[in-house]
């Protein structure tokens, strides 16, 4: 697969927003008959244009840029049908007439032509099959006029869209940016497939709606933490479904038990308002089990897993909130509730099988799980443990489809991959200055990130900031760096004075993180100073001096909320 970091000649570009006609929503079927008839006579003639490029660059070396023109355009005019089929976008499109198209709110960028191997020309078909199944499984091939191969993941995600439009008049965000993934895959495949690129179709989800506004960050909502390294091992792979043996037989055994908890978790919370600690430890670590055990078999993750979903011990983790109070509304209909997230994850587990198959291959071949293959793959995951924790009672926040939501950065806490000595450097020291397996490392830093490290080493470690805030304060101006799950302060100068945390998966040496309680703070943390009630009060090490260094466990609805390792200002 393509290197998901670099520019694709062929990218999606998203303006949608969201609006949607309720009478156009409803008779989008009919609406969109005259485009099909156009479409499908414009595909017999661009199959034809298309083998005469194929032998025009066979000899060239380069497609001729009268032939590029049109079957770019032809591509886009399908990109837009299949946006307005799928309810994707909301605009009548334009017809295409072999001549130019106008911008539509689901539209292609397509560089122009460039020249191409002819080895890789010569077989562009039997290279691109992969592609096509990849394709076929998010889009289906009907919707975009290319046959019939049943439906696909946006066929689901559009009927689903369709039920919510008509009574929103809106399209909801994760809908549209599932959909607006499949197209834009499958317009690079068959872009790849006309000789428009030689860049093979790039199957991250994420780099794929790199236009797209992501929507609002929600800590109350599950996502998954995503810091695989892509190595795999030969042999491991090779023997992947015997190794997960005993794990399947393990999880079986685990799911008997787990359903009829799920039932007791539904009633006391139906009953209170809140699920009870027991039920909800026990139903969280099946969840993050089944996401361990799913990344391990389906090889988007490499490292044979542990037996009990311990947070934070793979590197595909599931980031499940502090316990909260859930709506009693929510919870009493939770079994009707859950049947679209349900229909939705039962479309995306074929899209998970093909992630295996394909990347079983490459894996063998090259020893690496090619990146858009392993993030497609962690999507899915993703979205199923977000449908099961919704369906176990664990969160009343519904399942968002979108992968930005899902996957909300690569690789926060992944440490092999750092971009620069000064990060690796300042890694290392926070490695030998704490006990292996903790990530709050008290009085010095959290997750990899030091007090006093630079903006660019803070990017090494966590990677490209959500959002940067520049303001100012008391004490003067600040920047802030804003992460999923981190805030990384910076004072006055360009050293990092604070860094907060919301992740339940940092924990320090002795397992006190978010999530943790009143009484394991005080047992677990050395010189700790309590004060407050245990519902919202504060845990600390270090003195709130001037220039002194405080570890603060901040406590909300009785468990520990937030962590803070920071340096006092005043």
């Amino acid at each position: 697969m393509a290197r998901e970091g670099q520019r694709h000649p062929i990218r999606l570009v998203v303006r949608d927003d969201l609006e949607r006609n309720r009478v156009t929503v409803l008779f989008r079927l009919l609406l969109v008959l005259p485009h099909l008839v156009v479409l499908v006579a414009f595909g017999i003639v661009a199959v034809v244009v298309g083998f005469l490029g194929w032998l025009a660059t066979l000899f060239r070396g380069i497609l001729p840029r009268g032939l590029h023109d049109f079957l770019a355009g032809y591509l886009r005019y399908t990109t837009h049908v299949s946006a307005y089929l799928l309810l994707a976008a909301g605009p009548y499109p334009k017809f295409f007439a072999g001549s130019r198209l106008p911008d539509y709110p689901v539209d292609l960028e397509i560089d122009p032509p460039a020249r191409q191997r002819r080895f890789a020309t010569l077989f562009r078909i039997v290279l691109a099959v992969p592609a096509l199944v990849l394709a076929g499984t998010l889009t289906g091939g009907g919707s975009s006029g290319r046959g019939s191969s049943g439906p696909g993941v946006a066929h689901w995600a559009a009927v689903l869209s369709w039920f919510a439009s008509l009574f929103r008049g809106r399209s909801p965000q994760g809908l549209r940016d599932l959909t607006a993934w499949s197209i834009g895959y499958s317009a690079q495949t068959y872009g790849y497939v006309f000789l428009l690129t030689s860049r093979y179709p790039a199957s991250d989800p994420v780099a794929m709606l790199a236009t797209v506004e992501p929507p609002p960050e929600d800590d109350a909502r599950p996502w998954l933490a995503n810091a695989d390294d892509l190595r795999r091992s030969r042999l491991t792979v090779f023997f992947r479904l015997p190794l997960s043996a005993p794990h399947l037989v393990w999880f079986g055994l685990w799911s008997l038990v787990a359903w009829p908890a799920a039932l007791a978790n539904w009633l006391a919370t139906l009953a209170t308002g809140r699920s009870p600690a027991p039920l909800r430890r026990f139903l969280e670590a099946y969840v993050r089990y089944g996401v361990h055990l799913g990344a391990f078999l389906s090889l988007v993750g490499n490292p044979f897993p542990g037996f009990v979903g311990r947070a934070g011990s793979y590197p595909l983790d599931v980031e499940l909130a502090a316990p909260a109070r859930q709506s009693r509304w929510i919870t009493c209909f939770r079994p009707v509730l859950a049947l679209p997230a349900l229909a939705l994850a039962g479309a995306l587990v074929p899209l998970l099988a093909v992630v295996w198959i394909l990347g079983w291959f490459a894996s063998l071949a090259t020893g690496r799980m090619p990146e858009g293959l392993q993030q497609a793959g962690a999507f899915v995951l993703g979205y199923l443990a977000a449908g099961q924790a919704y369906g176990l009672v664990l969160s009343d926040r519904y399942p968002h489809a979108s992968p930005l939501a899902v996957l909300r950065g690569k690789a926060q806490r992944q440490l092999s991959l750092l971009a620069g000595s000064g990060a690796a450097v300042a890694v290392l020291a926070l490695v030998l200055a704490a006990p292996a397996g903790s990530t709050i490392v008290v009085g010095k830093g959290i997750g990899g990130v030091l007090l006093g490290m630079s903006q660019g080493r803070v990017r090494a470690v966590l990677g490209r900031p959500r959002r940067v805030v520049h303001a100012n304060n008391e004490f003067g101006s600040y920047t802030e760096l804003r992460y999923a799950g981190y805030v990384v302060d910076f004072q006055g100068d360009a050293k990092a004075t604070g860094i907060v945390t919301t992740l339940a998966r940092e924990r320090t040496a002795s397992g006190v993180g978010v999530g943790s309680t009143w009484a394991q703070v005080r047992a677990r943390v050395p010189r700790v100073r309590c004060s407050g009630a245990p519902a919202v009060g504060d845990c600390h090490v270090g003195s709130f001096l001037p220039g002194h260094v405080v570890t603060d466990f901040v406590f909300r609805r009785g468990v520990v909320g937030k962590v803070v390792v920071g340096i006092v200002l005043d």
